[in-house]
């Protein structure tokens, strides 16, 4: 049996693509006949994997930068009136013994 890969099914499918006069958006049409074309021919099924590989780890998630953007600073809200302070009493002195 041979091999049917990518490379052979894209020369198909430029075949395919100069024998009907090199038509515009024809791309898919072309693939597909040219993957049906080389299944009739080979018996094998040229989009089946021979051995289907193991599933991908999962990507670890994105990290915090460690310094996020500054902002551009904001105007402080309008502050209301400081209250009066009641005066300081001083303590009496006290008499030594």
């Amino acid at each position: 049996m041979s091999e049917v890969n990518e490379t052979v099914i894209r020369a198909r499918a430029y075949a395919i693509w100069l024998r009907e006069g090199c038509p515009e958006d024809a791309a898919d049409r072309h693939w597909y006949q040219a993957v049906h074309e080389l299944m009739a021919e080979t018996g094998v099924d040229p989009v089946a994997d021979p051995a289907p590989e193991p599933p991908a780890k999962p990507k670890a998630r994105a990290r915090k930068p460690a310094v996020e953007k500054a902002e551009a600073p904001r105007e402080a809200p309008p502050k209301a009136p400081a209250r009066p302070r009641a005066p300081r009493t001083r303590k009496a002195p006290t008499p030594e013994s």
